[in-house]
């Protein structure tokens, strides 16, 4: 579905093209581009994972063997192996061409988080703290020909509070730990507590890198999302809303950041999408200023992220956005929204500049703001 929209203030055109992708009956909990950007990871609070075509929207298949929700998921890389984290104390790797499970690990507790190591030599599980264990993490390394991991560091640390995302920072020298009392960092050849960032006043949800390391972002239930400055662990930008916020992510080349989430879920009203405050939000990296809105989902978005299909964009000073490809939204509603391929529009963060863009697909209306309309 294609609809052409002309703007105010430069009389330009753009293309949008909005992809529903439906499958299962739960929520979704995390989704995850392939470095190529050409396929989508998603999870959910079912127990199959699921991989899609990102330029059709297709499924292609899913990975059937876990009995309770996949928190998380990652793959490596080459798109060859695929690492999933469960609510049934387990993590299970995947052969992501053919869905065969190569193997699985079990846990004392359940699995929140799971992320592969730079070089994909090594990868990293993080487990919650409950029935009288503490959140910890725990590292396998691979075997020469990357099927089976083997365990090469346990460690249950003192954390409070519920584990909600684990990152590995730059070089693999750390890990990142995001919780409901804010982020530890430890190291990963002693296991040394680094830092412990505690600017956020509620739980952080997410946590992200950039893709060269050098700033990650957070997002909390405190109505923020932060950038931080991995050398120095000083916050740098606040990012403030009116709602929770439980994802964000940075734009590969622009200086452009989009947070997701909205209203509680027990607090959810589906009398219309403007109650809850569901849209996702997009904010200028440096300046801290919104910029613009997409609206449609009627449930929080749990899960946000631009595709890493940008490596070719040029970037002038004026922000051109005409190769602008893939924004993706995980709402409660199970429906995933891939905008692709915004062409010829330039100037988008002029002062003056006005968009309004409305689509109709399967009774979700979607639109695209800089100001009210």
């Amino acid at each position: 579905y294609k609809r052409q929209v002309s703007t105010q203030s430069t009389g330009s055109l753009f293309n949008m093209r909005p992809i529903v992708l439906k499958g299962g009956d739960r929520s979704i909990t995390y989704l995850l581009y392939n470095t190529e950007g050409d396929l989508i990871f998603t999870s959910s609070k079912g127990t199959t994972p699921s991989v899609w075509w990102s330029e059709t929207g297709e499924r292609i298949g899913t990975y059937k063997g876990h009995n309770g929700t996949v928190w998380s998921l990652d793959v490596t890389r080459d798109s060859t192996r695929l690492v999933t984290g469960s609510a049934d104390n387990s993590v299970k790797i995947w052969e992501v061409e053919s869905g065969r499970e190569l193997q699985s690990i079990q846990y004392k507790t359940p699995v929140r988080s799971v992320a592969f190591a730079l070089g994909d030599r090594h990868f990293v599980a993080a487990t919650d703290q409950v029935m009288g264990h503490r959140a910890g993490y725990y590292i396998y390394k691979f075997d020469e020909e990357g099927r089976k991991a083997a365990w090469t560091l346990q460690r249950e640390q003192e954390v409070k509070g519920k584990v909600s995302q684990v990152r590995w920072g730059n070089l693999n020298q750390q890990i990142y730990l995001s919780t409901d009392e804010g982020i530890y960092i430890f190291d990963t050849e002693t296991t040394k507590l680094l830092g412990h960032l505690t600017d956020h006043k509620k739980a952080v949800n997410s946590l992200r890198f950039a893709p060269d390391y050098s700033c990650f972002i957070t997002a909390s239930s405190d109505q923020t999302a932060k950038l931080w400055d991995p050398k120095s662990n000083k916050c740098i930008k606040t990012y403030e809303t009116d709602r929770p916020v439980n994802d964000a992510s940075l734009h590969p080349n622009l200086d452009l950041v989009v947070l997701g989430g909205g209203q509680e879920a027990d607090k959810v009203t589906t009398s219309h999408s403007r109650v809850g405050q569901f849209q996702s939000r997009f904010f200028h990296r440096i300046y801290e200023e919104e910029l613009g809105s997409i609206k449609g989902h009627f449930g929080p978005i749990n899960t946000i992220s631009f595709s890493p299909m940008e490596k070719d964009l040029q970037v002038e000073q004026k922000m051109d956005l005409s190769e602008f490809t893939g924004l993706m939204m995980i709402s409660t509603n199970q429906l995933l929204i891939l905008m692709h391929k915004v062409s010829q529009v330039s100037q988008l963060f002029q002062q003056s500049l006005f968009l309004c863009s409305s689509f109709v697909f399967c009774s979700l209306s979607l639109s695209l703001s800089v100001a009210d309309d």
